[in-house]
């Protein structure tokens, strides 16, 4: 997409004056930003935001198999739209998967 790395994005964002930075994929293709940016590369964007005082997020075709990873990457918010329309994100939001989302996440 010729963007800019992600990990130069906490320092824009900071320099912007916004209170949450995220990393989202660019074209709706339901491919995972995980197929683009690996654990290790997403822990650095996380930990960049929070040295400059900012949220950050993580979103993009996310299932629920990354939830561990997500976890250990740490991000403040997640987004799970796909997520919770069974992997589609033009359907609607299925009750089920949400109550699936909340319980892993209390687990």
């Amino acid at each position: 997409m010729n963007s800019i790395s992600p990990v130069l994005l906490p320092a824009v964002a900071a320099e912007a004056g916004v209170d949450v930075v995220m990393v989202d994929t660019g074209i709706k293709d339901g491919k995972s930003t995980f197929e683009f940016m690996d654990e290790k590369e997403l822990k650095e964007f996380t930990d960049l935001a929070h040295k400059y005082g900012l949220e950050n997020a993580i979103a993009g075709s996310l299932k629920f198999e990354d939830l561990p990873v997500l976890e250990r990457i740490g991000p403040d918010i997640i987004g799970v739209r796909g997520m919770v329309c069974g992997g589609d994100r033009r359907t609607a939001i299925r009750q089920e998967l949400v109550e699936k989302l909340v319980a892993e996440c209390q687990a």
